[in-house]
């Protein structure tokens, strides 16, 4: 960055605008500002920062403070620089917080920080906070950096050589834009420390799992050399594993042969397990069945009469019905009779408005009716209005007239003074013009004379005795003519020009003459037309001031100078167009309030129709409103006769009454009605219950009997072909561990543990313990079954299996032992 161009207006010490061309510094790229202390380096740069951050380039130094106090207060305080970065040209403009004077009024304003930046492209960026941004993005530094690497102020280069590391290492990153090359070392850096990491899990990792491994007992050898090599590398753990993976796939094959055969026993004992557990739930269902039906029976048999004697009551609930028919028809009445009580108000409220009409149109026509009144005494009183005004009007005329005279002959005064002025100029240049007549004429007399003396001298000095006499011609010369010894340079050249100058000085005097002579004329002939004019004029006037001329005139014939008169005719003619001034004041104020009587009259006399339709609009209005308001007085008397028949044929007071005790009859109606319901409903569903029981009971003893009948087959077969499995089952009890090896077929459910026996349904079983609450599903011990014929004739029946069952337990081991 390199400024070209600074300016400083009001800024710091300068008091006014100054300009510093940096062009002339050259664009070596480095600058050095010298001066005595206080001549304003530090100005510069603050000018400088400022104009690019906002902010002077020290800390102490605040924009508020920028301002200069030399500055008057209308001065505007504002920083401009124009700089070049990377070769296209800036202009920054920037003024700081401060106080200034009101353009309008007085006191002061102040003016807020603002700044503006041109872009080389056109683009205009506006705003204080704005423009530094886009300062700090364009240049790459901060305020700070700007101060300490663009700007070496005093004593400030020695303070980055040094500062700390890390500070310099920052500010030479950004001068250098070595930011990419920092930040890919430290992407390297989070990239070694992640791999090391996962490095490290993966070998936690492995050794928890070859903790884990245990070689068999047996294998002692083994179990050695495992345990050193889990002291060594990974590749020894692998082979040692290698091996203990080939032991026991070999053991896996010999064990997979044995389950073989286990899983074939378990097949044929889970069919016959299968179809024990299925005659166990049907024998469980049939004692559910029983008790069904006995539980039932004596509800049937309640619900039954119940719904017997609800059935019954069919007569009261009909009569129930008619009466809250009969109440709903009447109810009817009280909607026609709650109609009628509000159309009763409608025409109440109604009544009010018209009487309320009736009163405002009475008051409306009678104010009309005074207002017309008051308007016949008004024209009575401008009946002459018309007459006055005219009157008026023809004095105001008279008085223009008498006017205009007057300023007539006040300006025939003016133009007898203004030409007698003329005449008094005039013979003051006459006097003037034949003051020089005369000196000139003397002038020229007297050199005339002295050129004629000069002359005989001249003669007399040139005559030799024998020549003649140019005079007398005698050529005796015995007293020639003494020489005068003076005007010797009197000559003929110089009389001819005094004669010519008093000959034209004769003619000026003349012709001044002659003018004074025709103003002096001309001025008579005006002041005796005036004088006419005057005589004219005051004939007419009064008494007084036509004595007051009289002796003014009296005193001009005895004076002769006309003057007296003159001064009394213009002292008259003030005082006459004063009175007439105030005479015309008072003649206008009579017109303008003639004629505002006249207009006052015309309004008058043109609403007076008007006003009177308003009138018999009024009474009209008046009238109508009186017809409506008794027509609504005798609509309403005929709704309260209405009102008071109906009222007298409802059998209730009013309706609220009446619809509450609708209300408790349907109330009670409905009652009845969900009783017999209810009743009805319990009923079908106990009779329901009743036969679904009976038809089950029979559809499970089916069930029974074939089972019966499959089970004993299934079981002889097995006992032939398998021999005594006491052995293989308590084998198959320590191999199936966590529940993975169960038979199939259906489990007795733990609601469902009971004491069987064979027979279908039979007396009541013994009940086994209660479930327990965390275990709802499962197999748990029980006691072998036990029933009034003795357990063995039930395990015959169904199979020769005796059976103790379980329910099955989540991840326990199960024991049975078939």
């Amino acid at each position: 960055m390199r400024p070209t161009k600074l300016t400083i207006s009001a800024f710091g010490p300068y008091a006014g605008e100054i300009q510093l061309d940096m062009e002339a510094l050259g664009d070596r790229g480095l600058y050095l500002i010298t001066g005595d202390t206080g001549a304003g380096k530090t100005t510069i740069f603050d000018a400088i920062t400022f104009a690019l951050y906002g902010n002077a380039s020290g800390e102490s130094r605040r924009p508020r403070m920028l301002r200069s106090k030399y500055a008057p207060m209308d001065g505007r305080t504002f920083v401009e620089m124009a700089f070049l970065y990377n070769g296209l040209e800036y202009l920054v403009r920037r003024n700081p917080e401060y106080m200034r004077a009101k353009q309008r009024g007085e006191g002061e304003t102040r003016e807020k920080p603002d700044a503006v930046l041109y872009m080389p492209d056109g683009r205009v960026i506006t705003g204080d906070k704005a423009v530094t941004q886009e300062t700090e993005w364009l240049l790459g530094l901060s305020r700070e950096q700007f101060s300490q690497i663009a700007m070496l102020a005093q004593g400030s280069f020695s303070r980055l050589l040094s500062g700390k590391t890390e500070d310099r290492g920052l500010i030479f990153r950004e001068i250098f834009g070595t930011r990419p090359y920092q930040q890919f070392q430290e992407k390297l850096k989070e990239q070694a420390k992640g791999l090391y990491g996962q490095y490290l899990d993966s070998r936690k990792s492995i050794e928890q799992y070859t903790g884990g491994v245990m070689p068999h007992e047996e294998r002692e050898d083994l179990s050695i050399r495992w345990k050193e090599a889990q002291q060594g590398s990974l590749e020894g753990m692998l082979g040692i594993l290698e091996q203990m993976i080939d032991a026991d796939s070999r053991e896996e094959a010999g064990a997979d042969d044995r389950m073989k055969e286990v899983r074939e026993e378990m097949a044929t004992l889970g069919l016959l397990l299968g179809r024990a557990q299925s005659a166990v739930r049907i024998l469980l269902d049939l004692d559910s069945a029983r008790k069904t039906a006995e539980e039932n029976a004596p509800l049937l048999k309640a619900a039954g009469e119940l719904y017997e004697r609800e059935k019954g009551r069919q007569k009261e609930r009909d009569s129930l019905i008619g009466s809250i028919s009969k109440m709903e028809e009447a109810m009817k009445s009280y909607v026609q009779y709650d109609e009628l009580t509000g159309s009763i108000r409608s025409w109440n409220s109604r009544i009010v408005k018209l009487e309320e009409a009736v009163l405002t149109a009475c008051k409306e026509e009678d104010q009309w009716r005074r207002r017309l009144a008051q308007d016949e005494a008004e024209l009575e009183a401008l009946k002459h209005a018309g007459e006055e005004y005219q009157a008026a009007q023809a004095a105001m005329d008279k008085l223009a007239d008498y006017r205009a005279r007057v300023e007539t002959l006040d300006t025939e005064l003016k133009e007898y003074h203004r030409e007698k002025q003329c005449l008094e100029q005039a013979q003051e240049r006459y006097k003037r013009a034949d003051e020089e007549r005369r000196k000139a004429d003397a002038a020229y007399r007297s050199i005339y004379q002295k050129f004629l003396d000069n002359q005989a001298g001249i003669l007399a000095r040139e005559l030799t005795d024998g020549s003649p006499c140019p005079v007398c011609g005698s050529v005796s010369h015995p007293s020639p003519a003494p020489f005068a010894g003076v005007g010797e340079d009197v000559t003929k050249e110089r009389v001819d020009q005094a004669a010519k100058e008093s000959e034209e000085k004769n003619r000026t005097a003349s012709a001044m003459s002659l003018e004074a002579g025709k103003l002096a004329g001309g001025l008579q002939t005006r002041y005796t037309r005036m004088r006419q004019q005057i005589d004219l004029e005051v004939s007419s006037w009064k008494d007084s001031w036509r004595e007051r001329l009289s002796q003014a005139e009296s005193g001009e014939r005895q004076g002769g100078l006309g003057q007296h008169f003159l001064r009394t005719w213009e002292e008259m003619l003030g005082e006459l167009k004063g009175q007439l001034i105030r005479q015309e004041d008072a003649g206008r104020r009579r017109v303008a309030d003639t004629k505002v009587r006249v207009r006052r009259k015309e309004e008058l006399e043109q609403g007076k129709a008007g006003r009177r339709k308003s009138m018999e609009d009024a009474g009209e209005k008046r009238q109508n409103a009186q017809k409506l308001l008794i027509e609504a007085q005798e609509f309403q008397k005929g709704l309260d006769r209405q009102l008071k028949e109906l009222a007298e044929t409802l059998p209730f007071g009013d309706r609220d009454q009446a619809q509450a005790e609708l209300a408790h009859k349907r109330g009670v109606l409905a009652q009845m009605e969900q009783a017999y319901k209810e009743a009805e409903m319990q009923y079908n569903e106990r009779s329901r219950t009743a036969m679904d029981a009976q038809a089950k009971t029979e559809a499970l003893r089916a069930q029974l009997e074939d089972i019966k009948h499959r089970g004993s087959r299934r079981g002889q077969g097995y006992k032939t072909a398998g021999g005594d499995k006491t052995t293989g089952g308590r084998g198959i009890g320590r191999r199936c561990g966590h529940g993975s090896a169960e038979p199939d077929g259906p489990v007795i459910p733990g609601s469902e543990r009971r004491q069987v026996r064979a027979g279908g349904i039979g007396t009541k079983t013994k009940p086994g313990p209660p479930p327990p609450g965390d275990q709802p599903h499962g197999i748990q011990p029980d006691h072998e079954a036990e029933g009034c014929h003795g357990g063995d004739t039930a395990a015959m029946e169904l199979g020769e299996i005796p059976v103790r069952y379980r329910f099955r337990g989540s991840g326990r081991q199960r024991k049975d032992h078939l």
